[in-house]
């Protein structure tokens, strides 16, 4: 690696932690990635007339290039009266239009400390009232070591790592790099009375 690149990731390191970690795990697991830089001059201008947003990186599965991926990653510190992370409603509408724009599923990617967790944007859960979207978060489990226990992991995650990546520590479903690029499950629709058409989840 050059310097220069040394010292962007630095720079990342210590001003964008998720992007960072992101960064770590695509080089481990060998997934090619390319980072978006982030200004207003680099602002695809038929993306902003779409209203959409830019993900952070643009991932393909190693195995098959064919198959991308597009990631937000998201820095949070999570207290410990949280039980939930909460995105806002717009933000999430304008991943949305990027992914209907491009045909590319996106990824969110959240940074809690060491650990990084990837969701899909179909797995977020919608509040009843109000514009915001969620992820549920919980305490370690009790069997882990002792500084982990106070770690709060988000608890449907499609993968998660810890960025050393050494111990035999597993965070819900497991960190298998290759689930990224799993398509989400298809589920039948729940038969309606009336005749009447299910609720779509587009709107959400």
């Amino acid at each position: 690696m050059n310097e220069a690149a040394t010292d962007q990731r630095k720079m990342l390191a210590s001003g964008y932690v998720g992007e960072f970690l992101a960064m770590d795990f695509f080089d481990k697991h060998r997934i090619p990635y390319l980072h978006t830089e982030q200004n207003r001059h680099t602002f695809s201008r038929r993306l902003a007339d779409e209203k959409g947003k830019r993900p952070d990186f643009m991932i393909w599965d190693p195995n098959d290039r064919s198959r991308a991926r597009l990631v937000e990653i998201k820095n949070h510190d999570v207290m410990v009266t949280d039980k939930v992370i909460n995105i806002d409603q717009s933000e999430v509408t304008a991943l949305r239009k990027t992914q209907d724009f491009f045909g590319i599923p996106v990824l969110l990617g959240f940074a809690i400390g060491e650990y990084l967790f990837f969701v899909r944007l179909e797995d977020l859960q919608k509040r009843l009232l109000g514009q915001q979207l969620y992820v549920t978060v919980e305490p370690g489990p009790p069997h882990h070591r002792p500084e982990l226990q106070a770690k709060w992991v988000v608890k449907d995650a499609l993968v998660s790592w810890e960025r050393t990546d050494v111990s035999d520590i597993i965070f819900n479903k497991g960190r298998d790099p290759f689930r990224l690029f799993e398509d989400p499950p298809v589920s039948a629709p729940a038969a309606v009375q009336g005749g009447a058409s299910p609720p779509s989840a587009a709107g959400l």
